[in-house]
């Protein structure tokens, strides 16, 4: 037998349940392995210890008194904060339940119906304009998309030249 062998049969060894050909193989690797020995003689102690260990009577009004410190525990967690059962509880009959579901839709049905409709965009009148002036109409929105060109001066006397020409028209 070897080390890995040794690890399935070891504790049944120490609890004293390996009998014929095994005992005969684990005591022969013992002879010849000090790591597995000193781990057999560990878990024998170890078994030893919680075979003589007795265990204390229990008190006949143990569970009398369990009982009574949870339902205090309960009592006090319940006095003392939010409690999600009580709040809710009402949900757990389907009565109460149906009808919540009934008022939750009928409230999103009226908050979706209470949005007006989007309106509808006006046609402009057409206005004649010359042909070099709808070009500059053209180029000016491209041109301003670009930060770096904003800010030199053709650009800025192509929008006063704009404005200056459309506020004249209105006069």
């Amino acid at each position: 037998m070897n080390c890995s062998q040794m690890e399935s049969v070891l504790l049944d060894y120490a609890a004293e349940r390996l009998a014929g050909a095994e005992r005969a193989a684990a005591e022969q690797h013992f002879a010849a392995c000090a790591g597995c020995r000193e781990r057999a003689e560990g878990f024998r102690a170890v078994a030893q210890t919680l075979e003589d260990w007795d265990t204390p009577q229990i008190s006949p009004w143990f569970n009398a008194r369990l009982r009574q410190r949870i339902a205090a525990r309960i009592a006090s967690e319940e006095a003392l904060g939010w409690n999600w059962r009580r709040a809710f509880g009402w949900l757990a009959q389907p009565t109460t339940a149906a009808a919540f579901a009934a008022v939750l839709m009928v409230g999103s049905l009226a908050l979706w119906s209470s949005h007006p409709a989007p309106a509808r965009p006006v046609a402009a009148k057409p206005v004649v304009q010359s042909p070099q002036k709808a070009q500059v109409d053209e180029l000016l929105p491209v041109v301003e998309d670009f930060d770096m060109l904003a800010d030199f001066e053709v650009i800025q006397d192509m929008k006063t030249a704009s404005v200056v020409k459309t506020s004249a028209k209105k006069m």
